[in-house]
């Protein structure tokens, strides 16, 4: 029987990341040896043989998906999850666009306490921030609604938006616990390049018959995210043919040091 690693040494070399000629004939070696040894023969061990080269084939083919040359997918999820996850406090700032519409949004990260502090500005004016306070629950909600200038102020109420900025790091968690299985690429996001982290939704538990796919694209040399889109196709609760696709692009992405003159983007604007 084939050893996978021992074909990869013979054709690149061991330090060598195979480049798409030499995988594309490492599987196709690899074939041969699986149709000559699953021939009908008088041998007991057939179903071992063919077994173990299926199983080569497969780990040979999970490594096609991989870019030649560079990290893996668990290397590059572990970098995109620590560009959103400052090791001291920092505001991050993005502009964040989707079929509901755009806006500015900063987010003040102190490690062991996530979020403290949000605030987002919509296109059409419309604003939210939320910020620490006295009360029960330390944190105060306001949000301006510039369609009828109408301010509302929700003590004891934390808000936070948009967790498609912290996607990497979801996922870097379902990963760790064996909750998603991912495959990466490299892409090019409007002539950016990138990573393509993609994944499926567990809808085994689903009443109807759908498959959820995610998909995370971060920069290929900061790890900023970029965009992230979720495309649901089969049937929906009705048994209805479904296939739609959401998709939030984020642009513009900044760490910002989590000085005085910064936290002051963290307040509400002026309104009449």
């Amino acid at each position: 029987m084939p050893d996978v690693i021992a074909q990869l040494r013979e054709l690149g070399g061991a330090a060598v990341a195979p480049s798409p000629e030499v995988q594309r004939a490492g599987l196709r070696r690899l074939q041969r040896e699986i149709e000559r040894e699953t021939r009908p023969r008088r041998n007991r061990r057939l179903g071992l043989i063919g077994a173990a080269a299926a199983a080569s084939l497969a780990a040979l083919a999970a490594l096609a998906l991989m870019p030649s040359g560079g990290p893996g997918s668990r290397e590059v999820l572990d970098r995109a999850a620590a560009a959103v996850s400052p090791d001291h406090p920092e505001i991050l700032a993005a502009d964040i666009q989707s079929r509901y519409g755009a806006w500015r949004i900063w987010v003040r990260q102190v490690p062991g306490r996530g979020t403290v502090e949000f605030r987002s500005l919509k296109s059409n004016g419309d604003e939210l921030v939320s910020y620490p306070s006295g009360g029960r629950l330390p944190f105060t909600t306001e949000e301006y609604t510039a369609a009828d200038n109408r301010l509302k102020v929700q003590p004891e109420t934390q808000t936070s938006a948009f967790p498609e900025i912290f996607a990497a790091r979801d996922l870097l968690r379902r990963a760790q616990a064996g909750e998603a299985e991912i495959e990466l690429r490299e892409t090019t996001v409007s002539g950016r390049p990138a990573y393509e982290l993609r994944w499926n939704e567990d809808t085994s538990r689903t009443a109807n018959k759908v498959t959820i796919q995610q998909t995370l694209l971060v920069d290929r040399e900061t790890y900023a995210p970029l965009r992230v889109s979720e495309h649901s196709f089969g049937t929906d609760v009705a048994g209805r043919p479904l296939d739609e696709t959401d998709t939030t692009t984020i642009s513009g992405f900044k760490r910002l040091p989590d000085t005085p003159e910064n936290r002051a983007q963290l307040n509400m604007s002026p309104h009449p």
